[in-house]
């Protein structure tokens, strides 16, 4: 099955910086993704440096990386995350707009509860990384 993709707080530069704050505050993912008026990735802002009034500025983004799109492989994306030292990739349509945040943590729990499943289904992990059909080869 399709690994789901976590809907990311995202907000525009020139945007009211508060209600942003609140929204990113009150989610489990610490960042604030802000884009484009096209939806398309511009940066991250930690939390804390999202500031409590005015209006959301351009300064201090961190880059936005690393991009995915759906054609992405997960032993890409899980090499492409630890090579960046991020949490978080950017999924992205074909005009580079935003759908989604794959995490570390998403590929490692979605590979660990597609392993079990396998498992369950009489099928065993090898060494290499290849499924072994139930009963053996």
């Amino acid at each position: 099955g399709a690994l789901p993709l976590r809907r990311p707080i995202t907000a525009r530069i020139g945007d009211p910086a508060g209600p942003a704050r609140a929204r990113i505050l009150a989610d489990s993912f610490p960042y604030l993704l802000v884009v484009d008026p096209d939806e398309r990735p511009l940066g991250w802002l930690d939390q804390a440096e999202v500031p409590e009034a005015g209006n959301l500025a351009g300064d201090g983004l961190q880059p936005a990386l690393p991009i995915l799109d759906r054609r992405t492989t997960l032993k890409d994306a899980l090499s492409m995350l630890l090579d960046a030292d991020v949490q978080a990739g950017i999924v992205v349509d074909h005009g580079d707009r935003v759908t989604g945040l794959l995490t570390i943590d998403d590929v490692v729990t979605w590979l660990r509860s597609d392993a079990a499943s396998r498992a369950t289904a009489g099928g065993s992990i090898t060494e290499g990384g290849e499924t072994d059909p139930p009963g053996g080869r």
